[in-house]
């Protein structure tokens, strides 16, 4: 009885070559992904890093000149004959930028779900602040997207007078 043994094939040094080539390219596209997603998450906390910053920044005023902060957190009116009413509405006018460059940032690297927090303190803060609704209304065509939305909702229901 004759039996047909079949032997199996043997792998040549060229088989492996191109194996290992394989793995290698596999490999590096791993690596390369990785280092991409670790970017993005470092370049993430840099711009959210910029955003506090720049918030921040412009917060400080209120220490130097404390006597501004009843006009931006205490819904103090802006009398046209204040003696503060120019540094006051110079200040408006660096809030609604720093509001404005936050809200830039979250539209171009996020979703705006993911920092509804931004749009609920900057409503807050056109809701306490007749200086900024003023400032806003002064400067209309300087200010788009969702700091336009926020303002003109915000600072629209507080003109409106109240329903009964």
């Amino acid at each position: 009885m004759s039996q047909n043994v079949v032997e199996p094939e043997k792998w040549r040094f060229e088989d492996w070559k191109s194996i290992a080539g394989a793995l290698m390219v596999a490999g590096g596209l791993i690596f390369t992904g990785l280092q991409w997603h670790n970017a993005n998450q470092i370049a993430d906390q840099s711009v959210y890093q910029r955003m506090v910053a720049d918030w921040s920044d412009h917060l400080k005023t209120f220490v130097q000149k404390p006597e501004l902060w009843a006009y931006f957190e205490e819904g103090h009116p802006l009398a046209p004959d204040d003696q503060n009413r120019s540094l006051v509405l110079a200040v408006a006018e660096i809030r609604l930028q720093a509001m404005d460059a936050v809200l830039s940032y979250v539209r171009l690297r996020w979703s705006e779900r993911d920092f509804a927090q931004w749009k609920i303190t900057f409503e807050r803060t056109f809701r306490q602040s007749p200086a900024l609704c003023l400032r806003y209304a002064q400067t209309p065509k300087e200010w788009e997207g969702e700091l336009d939305k926020i303002a003109e909702r915000v600072c629209a229901a507080k003109s409106s007078p109240a329903k009964p």
